[in-house]
């Protein structure tokens, strides 16, 4: 596969959302909180340092399981714009969002599915596909064993604890038999980001990881591990600053990767693979 080429090809089609995003969110019939969630997410397409963390996880997911996968749905893919990267070396993506409240949610539920709406609808208009559906409530309505992999992208730590091993036995259940479970963007207990950002009083997440507790999580649902890394040594954001001194992190981060990886005991999140049994 051509990573070069492909990842060109995400970001040119990333860069065709945000001046779609840019040209019509003022005059869209979106409330202002919807409006100030569009602008979040054009504030994160907007990082170099984030767009490129996704570049890497997606390959890094195909080159340990993804480039098997046909059929692939993007769970909890929130405005789609992932869903839009994966549908560039994927035949056949699906983006599904939840219709209701999560952890660590800012706003109103119709401001949040008004706001993916605009942008997914931009989406299929560009590409005619993926496809985008939304959910109130589990079971999902995918018959049994239907995909052979799926993503779960910022996901399991906006999940309430009470229904997450109920969301996690569904997913299991729509996955074929030895089907892949992407994760990515799990924030760690040990992120030296996590520490400092309520101290900055930044926005930091509620629910944080140890690797035992994803081997844990997965084990009980039916899934087994096959590869785990820890990504994320840097800060994404604020863009002004980072996309300046971006390609400084960026050979940090290679050279703490090759000769350093010790270091990375303090990055932000887990990426993970996991085969479902």
């Amino acid at each position: 596969m051509d990573h070069i080429k492909i990842s060109c090809a995400m970001k040119n089609k990333i860069l065709e959302l945000k001046w779609y995003l840019q040209s019509n969110l003022e005059n869209a019939h979106l409330d202002e909180n919807a409006k100030d969630w569009v602008n979040g997410i054009l504030g994160v397409i907007n990082s170099r340092a984030y767009l490129q963390s996704n570049v890497d996880d997606l390959f890094w997911f195909f080159d340990n399981g993804m480039g098997k996968c046909q059929n692939v749905l993007d769970f909890g893919c929130g405005s789609g714009y992932l869903t839009l990267m994966l549908s560039r070396f994927i035949n056949k993506v699906h983006g599904h969002e939840y219709q209701g409240k999560w952890v660590g949610q800012s706003y109103g539920n119709s401001s949040y599915h008004n706001g993916f709406l605009f942008i997914q609808s931009f989406i299929k208009k560009m590409l005619g596909s993926p496809s985008f559906g939304f959910y109130k409530s589990l079971p999902l309505k995918f018959e049994n064993e239907s995909f052979d992999g799926i993503v779960l992208y910022a996901v399991i730590e906006h999940l309430d604890k009470s229904i997450e091993n109920e969301v996690l036995k569904e997913i299991h259940r729509v996955l074929k038999p030895g089907g892949f479970v992407f994760i990515a963007k799990l924030p760690r207990k040990n992120s030296y980001q996590e520490r400092i950002c309520p101290l900055l009083k930044i926005n930091s997440h509620e629910r944080l990881y140890t690797e035992k507790d994803v081997s844990e999580i997965l084990n009980r649902n039916g899934f087994e591990i096959t590869k785990i890394d820890k990504t994320g040594m840097f800060i994404n954001h604020p863009n002004g600053i980072v996309n300046v001194i971006f390609p400084f992190f960026r050979i940090a981060e290679f050279c703490i990767d090759k000769f350093l990886p010790i270091l990375k005991i303090f990055s932000h999140d887990f990426r993970v693979v996991a085969v479902k049994k």
